[in-house]
C-alpha cells in the first residue's frame, strides 16, 4: 500500500496508528472463522477477491461473500468496542 505509507509518514505519530490499526485487526480477526481468517489477512495485504481466489483455489464469489461477511463482523465487533469503551458519538451529540 504505497499510498498508505506516504499518508503515515505525513502524521506525528505513525507508530501508535500502526499499533492500534495490530490491535484492531486481531480484534477483528478473533470473530472470524479459520477460512475467513486467511482471507481477510490477504485482505489486510491489499489483495484483490481475484487474487485471493487465484491463492486459495477458490471461486470468486465464494471469496466475495466471505469478504461481505467478514466486513459485517468487522462492522459488529467495532459497533461492540465502540460501546463498552464509550466511543459512540452519534449518540453522545
Amino acid at each position: 500500500m504505497q499510498s498508505e505509507s506516504i499518508w503515515l509518514e505525513s502524521i506525528p505519530f505513525a507508530g501508535i496508528v500502526e499499533e492500534e490499526r495490530r490491535t484492531l485487526q486481531g480484534q477483528i480477526r478473533a470473530n472470524l472463522t479459520n477460512k475467513q481468517k486467511k482471507v481477510f489477512d490477504l485482505l489486510c495485504k491489499d489483495k484483490s477477491v481475484r487474487e485471493i481466489a487465484l491463492d486459495l483455489g477458490e471461486r470468486r464469489g465464494y471469496i466475495s461473500t466471505l469478504r461481505h461477511r467478514i466486513v459485517q463482523r468487522a462492522k459488529k465487533t467495532i459497533e461492540t468496542l465502540n460501546a463498552s469503551n464509550g466511543y459512540d458519538y452519534r449518540s453522545n451529540r
